[in-house]
């Protein structure tokens, strides 16, 4: 009976080992919007270019595998989720372009730093970025949002690393809808 125990418990052992590795090491990068139609806007806003300002093409590690993003950049990442979240408070948003059309304040950034790291059941993200917003060709705003999150798990997931990035970018951008409240409401 001890035997039988101990293969199980091997067994499980493990199958939990095995589902902690990931299956690959690029994560998909994906934003859902957190806020609601509140009227944040008064009047059209742009979003337009940012800039990856971080050391390395990597968003972080799952020990000593690197994780790169799969299917979109980091900057594409942030300025299409700071566009949805935008558009859930209300906002008329818009790619900035050289166009008559262009609205007359847009947000631009740069992203400093972005990553996750895992180790064990230890995961933790970092996220910082530059937020500016020009109106009118003046700087209304800038200003930097930093983040560091850390969490543990013990059951292994597949997306995990997604989610926990998502989640940081989240955060991030419902301090920057507070931020941008009594600028963009004008």
């Amino acid at each position: 009976m001890n035997r039988l125990r101990a293969l199980v418990l091997c067994s499980l052992a493990l199958a939990v080992l095995a589902g902690c590795s990931t299956k690959s090491n690029l994560v998909p990068l994906e934003y859902l919007a957190v806020g609601q139609a509140e009227g944040l806007c008064a009047r059209p806003v742009a979003v337009g270019t940012f800039t990856d300002r971080r050391p390395a093409a990597d968003i972080g590690r799952d020990r000593n595998i690197a994780l790169y993003p799969a299917g979109i950049t980091v900057e594409q990442w942030v300025a299409r989720a700071l566009e949805t979240e935008l558009a859930a408070r209300g906002c008329e948003v818009s790619r900035e372009a050289d166009s008559p059309f262009t609205p007359d304040q847009a947000l631009r950034g740069e992203i400093l730093k972005l990553s996750i790291v895992r180790d064990g059941f230890d995961y933790t993200t970092e996220l910082e970025l530059v937020l500016t917003l020009v109106r009118d060709g003046q700087t209304a705003l800038r200003k930097t949002y930093h983040g560091r999150w850390e969490r543990t798990f013990v059951t292994p997931s597949d997306t995990r690393f997604r989610d926990l990035l998502r989640q940081a970018l989240q955060d991030v951008l419902r301090d920057v809808a507070h931020d941008l409240r009594p600028l963009l409401g004008q």
